[in-house]
């Protein structure tokens, strides 16, 4: 297929690799090229290492709930695993308050999470639906099976579409078909707490590759505490866990034995 602009073309997950100057084969899993890299593969891992590290010079301190009580706002923390990257995010305020409802007539609940260089992530429901100031990957927009219900990550399945900004300023239009799957309670800890939570896979897949995205959705309130989404070709997946909710938030928890 020919690559267009947005609303014109659509491009599969290979063909968007090589787009956006990565080979078959870095993390898609249906172009996986065993555990050799070619010369360009980790030329391409370097620059995407070092585009990031430069963002964020400095190492995280070691997380501790200790640590995390003395600390007044929340706290996202985000790992990005091709590099092993991990740091920590704080709510962006969208002007009424740090969530809002959509006012396009999406349903969802939209927050903005920002690091202190500006990059920044967009979800709806807990979903990933923009990206700010990452190296490499310009996630514009994604279509996702929000219900606005209450309960965050994806509510069925079915098609998903999302959009990307190149290099060259093209506008990239990926669509994928999604499978939703209930892999059913898990008690998850987050820094010496846990929480009764349901584990949630949706299994999306496009021309030339699939991806994986999981959810770990508390049982009682319906709060994303956990995930793992993929946010583009470059860099891939990148882990997500809601480990402080602020001082002063109210919350129903359980110890880990020794806290």
């Amino acid at each position: 297929m020919r690559l267009g602009r947005i609303g014109m073309g659509h491009i599969g997950l290979a063909k968007m690799a090589r787009a956006f100057g990565l080979m078959a084969g870095l993390g898609l899993a249906a172009c996986a090229q065993g555990p050799d890299r070619t010369p360009l593969e980790l030329e391409v891992l370097n620059a995407v290492r070092e585009g990031i590290r430069k963002k964020t010079p400095a190492e995280p301190p070691v997380l501790t709930r200790a640590l995390l009580n003395t600390v007044p706002v929340p706290q996202l923390e985000m790992i990005v695993e091709r590099v092993d990257l991990r740091d920590y995010l704080v709510p962006q305020d969208l002007g009424r308050g740090t969530a809002r409802r959509s006012g396009d007539g999406t349903p969802g609940r939209i927050e903005q999470w920002r690091a202190v260089d500006d990059i920044t992530f967009t979800f709806r429901d807990g979903m990933l639906v923009a990206s700010r100031g990452v190296p490499f990957d310009g996630l514009l927009s994604a279509a996702v099976a929000a219900d606005g219900q209450g309960a965050a990550g994806p509510a069925r399945g079915g098609a998903r579409v999302m959009q990307y900004r190149g290099g060259d300023n093209e506008v990239f239009t990926l669509s994928l078909s999604c499978h939703l799957e209930n892999l059913g309670p898990v008690t998850l800890e987050v820094v010496e707490e846990v929480y009764p939570t349901t584990h949630l896979r949706e299994s999306c897949e496009g021309a030339g590759g699939t991806i994986t995205n999981d959810y770990w959705v508390d049982r009682r309130d319906g709060r994303l505490w956990q995930s793992r989404q993929w946010l583009g070709p470059n860099t891939g997946y990148i882990r997500f866990r809601l480990v402080h909710l602020g001082l002063g938030a109210r919350k129903n928890v359980t110890l880990m034995r020794g806290s």
